[in-house]
């Protein structure tokens, strides 16, 4: 049976967050470690933008505090690291005010910047796959994801950090081999599986709903740490308290589908996900049910127009071009006053809506979309 220890914190204060880690490591703990002592750890975090903390846009400082103590305390080397779009770690450790504590703390920044080759073992998709060269020398990779809406998946929690061990923008050639997004949740959880977290630490303090998972999405709080060994047991928790179901989750649909997640294996020994549930969380606009987005023909032109969301630029774009320099597909160029996307060539990642650093990319549903969402399918 897989544990997920759900604590509820009620702040971001460095006593509650302490409280509640070593709560939740001690209740996972109780037969065996799950990361020894005086090894070399990775804090994988999401550090996709360099937003301050209280836009709940990247793990919190006060989370990665905790966990720096709490295995250097067993002597570990401690490194901190992601790669985000189109800047360094440093920059983004900085911007998302991680940097400091790891300072203060005494733990490193790892760089993703040199890459290395793993291979793929059990594959779905890929054999081998490169990844930032820290994900290589850890002995233990613990994943420190951040709750949020996206508009591919439904939600980025545990699997689908583990992208962010593919080296910048080399992640958009990703989305350009894997368009589909049940395909591209495949590609993720073979990386996932690849790169082998021992321990998952969810960041469910403050989240994003809505437009997420960056600056288009809106925090709500939701005073929740999940941490777990198994990240679709993770996952499959945050999803029952933000009231998605399976399908709704694209990663968790092919984890059940695969026989990676048994939901009735899972116990919760401390909360359980209804006791911190929250009522009318708020879905991406973009997202649909898997079921959905598999029953129609969407890979034809016209029905993928049709029956999926198409992301454009609010009357606030400032031309600053961050989409236009990222989008794979080489979809969207500069109008005369905000950014225009061709239709045709969209591929519907939703990079734009993710890294766009003025929150002003959103999406709009397609008129078929519409019509199964009224039908029950989306």
């Amino acid at each position: 049976m897989g544990k997920v220890a759900i604590t509820r914190i009620n702040n971001y204060e460095p006593k509650e967050v302490e409280g509640a880690l070593t709560k939740a490591m001690e209740t996972l703990e109780e037969s065996q470690p799950i990361v020894p002592s005086n090894c070399k750890v990775l804090l994988k975090v999401n550090l996709i933008l360099p937003a301050k903390p209280e836009r709940a846009i990247t793990t919190h400082p006060e989370i990665v505090r905790a966990a720096i103590r709490f295995f250097k305390a067993r002597g570990c080397d401690v490194s901190v690291g992601d790669s985000p779009f189109g800047l360094s770690t440093e920059r983004a450790l900085n911007g998302a005010g991680i940097m400091p504590v790891i300072v203060q703390e005494g733990a490193k920044a790892a760089s993703f910047d040199k890459r290395v080759t793993i291979k793929v073992k059990d594959r779905s998709l890929i054999s081998s796959i490169q990844v930032a060269a820290p994900v290589a020398e850890a002995d233990v990779i613990v994943n420190m994801p951040k709750l949020k809406t996206h508009g591919l998946t439904g939600l980025t929690l545990a699997v689908k950090n583990t992208f962010g061990c593919i080296i910048g923008l080399e992640k958009s050639q990703y989305h350009i081999r894997f368009p589909d997004k049940m395909i591209f949740s495949r590609m993720l959880i073979d990386l996932h599986h690849a790169v082998k977290p021992v321990l998952n630490i969810l960041d469910g303090g403050m989240a994003i709903e809505g437009e997420g998972p960056s600056f288009g999405g809106k925090p709500r709080w939701l005073g929740a740490l999940i941490v777990g060994e198994n990240a679709h047991e993770v996952d499959a928790a945050a999803a029952r308290m933000t009231g998605f179901e399976i399908d709704e989750v694209s990663t968790l649909a092919v984890a059940v589908e695969k026989g990676f997640l048994k939901l009735e294996n899972i116990t919760f020994p401390l909360c359980k996900p209804e006791d911190l549930a929250i009522k009318n969380f708020v879905k991406s606009r973009s997202a649909m049910k898997a079921a959905a987005m598999t029953s129609w023909p969407f890979t034809m032109s016209f029905f993928r127009n049709a029956i999926t969301a198409t992301p454009y630029s609010n009357e606030n774009c400032i031309l600053c071009g961050e989409c236009i320099e990222h989008c794979p597909a080489g979809a969207i160029s500069e109008g005369p006053e905000r950014v225009l996307i061709d239709e045709k060539r969209c591929i519907r990642c939703y990079c734009c809506i993710e890294i766009c650093p003025h929150g002003v990319m959103s999406s709009k549903r397609g008129w078929l979309q519409g019509v199964a969402s009224k039908l029950g399918m989306a």
